[in-house]
């Protein structure tokens, strides 16, 4: 399974684009009266100064940020898969004490070997467990001229959806611009990770323009755990692109998931759209 999340999460890394968000605090338009996320939209937030970042609740951000000793000592470790773990640990308590300075920090790092990406990824999601609207504002007043931004936006997105997911889908839906597509893939992409039924269902009352970012999380996620429940679901859904896309990704963790039924998987595909749809590649050629 993490194999096959590591290569979407590839993808999304490549697909990541610039600014277009509102910060998660500031004042709401009513919450809809549904039992689903509601579309509510904040108002944007102007970059916070130096005085006013926000720091994680019960800690300081003016805590020194002289790297402590034990991300000196994590440097010095001999493998890459030492150092990585040991950078993880040391990172995520000093995010715990000055959650900027951990966070400026793992920026600077190398990206070699997925150091900087490891390393990032545990300070934010560990910024989110303490406080995850700080987190969000934060990384969202960072310059698009920030060349970490758009991973970090990736990695707050999922770490909150996983935490919180009705509050950070609100959030996601009142994104528009370019970050919209990286944003509401994020959360789709976490939410799916804790509960893929449920981020399913979310995803396919979306509109198209935003469901084309979370139904193949949310398809791939659940056939992984249950490809036959998955393959209901999708068969349930009205004809459309979004509906193909998520059967795309049912047919493909299923087949993964379950070799011995991969046949079961390409009849199930084609008859889906039987006029349309190229028949499974049989690896043969002509």
């Amino acid at each position: 399974m993490e194999m096959m999340t590591m290569r979407f999460r590839i993808l999304i890394l490549i697909a990541l684009l610039g600014p277009g968000c509102s910060s998660p605090v500031g004042e709401e338009a009513p919450p809809a009266s549904s039992g689903a996320p509601s579309t509510r939209i904040l108002k944007p937030q102007a970059p916070a100064t130096a005085a006013e970042k926000p720091a994680a609740s019960g800690a300081n951000p003016a805590v020194s940020s002289a790297i402590p000793d034990a991300i000196t000592k994590a440097l010095a470790l001999p493998t890459d898969k030492e150092r990585i773990a040991a950078l993880k640990t040391a990172g995520a308590e000093w995010c715990r004490q000055s959650p900027i300075a951990a966070f400026s920090w793992s920026c600077g790092l190398p990206s070699a070997g997925y150091t900087r990406a490891s390393v990032l990824d545990h300070i934010i999601i560990t910024w989110v467990t303490l406080n995850s609207k700080d987190a969000v504002q934060y990384v969202l007043q960072l310059p698009n001229t920030d060349g970490n931004r758009r991973l970090a936006l990736h990695y707050v997105a999922a770490a909150w959806a996983r935490k919180d997911p009705p509050a950070a889908a609100d959030w996601a839906l009142s994104c528009a611009g370019a970050d919209m597509s990286v944003i509401m893939s994020s959360v789709g992409e976490g939410w799916a990770q804790v509960d893929a039924p449920a981020a399913a269902h979310w995803s396919e009352r979306l509109p198209a323009e935003r469901s084309q970012y979370t139904i193949g999380w949310a398809a791939g996620s659940w056939s992984w755990k249950d490809p036959h429940a998955a393959a209901a679901w999708v068969q349930g859904l009205p004809p459309s692109d979004i509906r193909q896309k998520a059967a795309n990704a049912v047919h493909s963790h299923w087949k993964t998931r379950i070799p011995a039924e991969s046949a079961q998987a390409d009849n199930w595909l084609r008859s889906l759209t039987p006029s349309t749809t190229p028949a499974p590649a049989t690896g043969t050629k002509g």
